[in-house]
């Protein structure tokens, strides 16, 4: 929030039977949306998300938080 990065995670469960996985949006559909993606695990879809919100906003507060994703 303090760096004033959007973004959007959700769990989509397409049937009964069928994971859809975990979609991960960087932006937003008023500013524009930067990356999205689609990961198996939630491991995997918060890793990502370290590493590219520190290479895209590389002045935010997270970035120096987490220099290295």
């Amino acid at each position: 929030y303090d760096s004033e990065i959007n973004l959007t995670v959700s769990w989509f469960w397409v049937s009964w039977f069928w994971d859809g996985g975990i979609n991960v949006v960087i932006g937003d559909n008023t500013n524009g949306i930067r990356k999205a993606r689609n990961f198996d695990t939630i491991r995997q879809a918060l890793s990502y998300l370290v590493v590219a919100i520190s290479e895209m906003y590389p002045d935010s507060d997270f970035a120096k938080k987490w220099p290295n994703g």
